[in-house]
């Protein structure tokens, strides 16, 4: 730095303007300047002067200012820091400015220009940048990426970052060095206490290859919001049966230490932890719901969003696989041939497909024409189809076994479901065991001759001893 200048005072203090320092000699556009200055009353002066004033100035700017800096007595010096930077490169001219008074009421008024160069020595940049497009909000710890970018040749040293303006989780952050064309980058959490546009302010510090100790800034703007936390939670059953839980945020924060758990009534029968789900995501987990969970099954998720904590449920069924079981079953019989009908019923909450009605064949029973076996088709959930079934069964025969084939979640299901038959006589009487029905027990046995015929044949008889008496009578 080169200066020119003299003392100017208005009264019996003789004031000057001695050494000035700049640290770093050669600043960089945006790098943080220090200049000392340093102020003497001469010896040969006849009183003190009272420093009301130091300034630095560049052309009509207050660059920095120092106030109440105390008395100045005779032969008496006193070193003054002033900071500032630059956004530009070029020869910079500034003046320090000194404003004091004598004990006389004489004011002194002293000014030295000085002259420094700011030029890009280095291409060490700093850039801050949010890690989500959303704004940041009050209370919620907000992700904020930081790149220290070595743009020389050369590695820089003993780099060290720091980052203010807001609660910093581990402001400062220390690396050993950074190669020549490379960069670092660094993550961290911060949390605004108040909304509207706050600044974020990061610093590097670092030695040049040449050992000189180097500093780059950097300021950006954030705009800080009221939070919102809104989610909603959804289900699938996928193919294999198992449960696909979603959680989506459609608030402006993170949320974060997330957890689901599914519970039948107040039990827990399965729990997943959850990723850190950043605003307008969602994260999704895999429940295996345990085979002995038959209804409705509630899942809960529990997470951090603005520093505190929240709840979202959903209560879903679509854990319950559909089931195929027959209903409203009727029989009817002539001679050893039997009909059955009835519903074939959904009792899931998925659709099974492929549904196919046969009769067993085994020793006492055989599927006959024409429907030994019925294709019902696809039955949604809580619905049902119709069936019907012929079969022969033998004379000592009391059930009536029934397979139940379909597809349900990808996979191929096969059931037996027995239907009860009740024999009377020497024939078989159906009854289904299931629906608790059966055949009317009072009825008569359907073997030998029927009691109509019998009445009729005694009444004969009865006509004939009556007729061959009257007879007799007669003919005595």
């Amino acid at each position: 730095m080169a200066s020119t200048g003299a003392a100017q005072t208005g009264s019996d203090a003789y004031v000057t303007v001695g050494n000035i320092s700049v640290s770093p000699e050669t600043p960089e556009p945006g790098e943080r300047v220090t200049i000392r200055a340093e102020f003497r009353n001469s010896g040969s002066s006849s009183a003190a002067i009272t420093i009301t004033e130091a300034s630095l100035r560049s052309g009509g700017s207050l660059l920095d200012t120092a106030d109440d800096l105390g008395s100045l007595g005779v032969g008496d010096s006193t070193e003054v820091p002033f900071s500032t930077t630059f956004d530009s490169e070029g020869e910079k001219k500034l003046t320090i400015v000194l404003r004091g008074t004598s004990p006389n009421g004489g004011i002194s008024v002293i000014k030295k220009p000085a002259y420094l160069e700011v030029e890009r020595s280095s291409d060490v940049t700093l850039a801050v940048t949010e890690v989500y497009e959303t704004d940041a909000a009050v209370g919620a710890e907000t992700p904020i990426n930081v790149t220290v970018a070595n743009g020389n040749s050369e590695a820089i040293t003993g780099v060290q970052l720091k980052l203010s303006g807001a609660s910093v989780n581990d402001p400062n952050r220390i690396t050993g060095s950074i190669n020549g064309g490379t960069e670092e980058h660094f993550q961290y959490e911060i949390t605004f206490d108040k909304r509207g546009t706050q600044t974020l302010s990061g610093e590097v510090m670092y030695n040049t290859v040449d050992g000189d100790a180097r500093t780059t800034t950097k300021a950006v703007s954030i705009d800080v919001v009221r939070p919102e936390v809104r989610s909603d939670v959804s289900a699938k059953t996928l193919s294999n049966g198992d449960t696909e839980v979603t959680l989506t945020n459609f608030g402006n924060t993170r949320f974060s230490d997330v957890e689901i758990a599914a519970m039948e009534d107040d039990d827990i029968v399965a729990q997943n932890l959850m990723a850190d789900i950043a605003p307008d995501s969602n994260e999704s987990v895999v429940f295996d719901i345990p085979s002995s969970v038959d209804g409705t099954v509630t899942y809960t998720a529990t997470y951090t969003a603005a520093g505190t904590s929240h709840t979202t449920s959903l209560q879903d069924q679509s854990t319950v696989s559909g089931e195929i079981r027959l209903v409203s079953v009727e029989a009817s019989q002539s001679g050893t041939g039997i009909t059955i009908s009835g519903d074939a019923a959904n009792l899931g909450s998925t659709t099974a497909d492929s549904v196919l009605v046969s009769v067993a064949d085994t020793d006492k029973v055989s599927p006959t024409a024409p429907t030994g076996e019925y294709y019902v088709g696809e039955v949604e959930k809580s619905e049902f189809s119709t069936f019907e079934l012929t079969a022969e069964t033998g004379s000592s025969t009391d059930s009536i076994p029934i397979e139940i084939t379909y597809v349900v979640d990808g996979d191929r299901v096969t059931t037996t479901q027995e239907i009860g038959i009740k024999a009377t006589g020497n024939k078989n009487t159906p009854r289904n065991n299931d629906q608790g029905q059966s055949a009317n027990d009072q009825n008569p046995p359907e073997s030998g001759l029927p009691l109509t015929a019998i009445g009729v044949t005694l009444a004969f008889i009865a006509i004939g001893i009556i007729g061959f008496g009257v007879y007799r009578w007669r003919n005595s």
